[in-house]
């Protein structure tokens, strides 16, 4: 997903980055409870999807 730099709104979507910021934080909430469930053998997985929230929100 692009981000308009200088723009409140992602690209294409009409959300403002707040509300991605939001999705994102609930995503990886629940990511980090499906995983800590799982065990150890989910440690790779949840840092892939923390690296992708990290790209959605761009910090990454």
């Amino acid at each position: 997903m692009t981000i308009v730099q200088g723009s409140k709104y992602f690209a294409g979507t009409g959300l403002k980055q707040s509300s991605m910021v939001k999705c994102a934080a609930v995503f990886a909430y629940q990511a980090d409870r499906v995983a800590r469930r799982l065990g150890r053998a989910s440690q790779g997985l949840l840092a892939e999807v923390r690296e992708g929230v990290a790209r959605i929100i761009g910090l990454g």
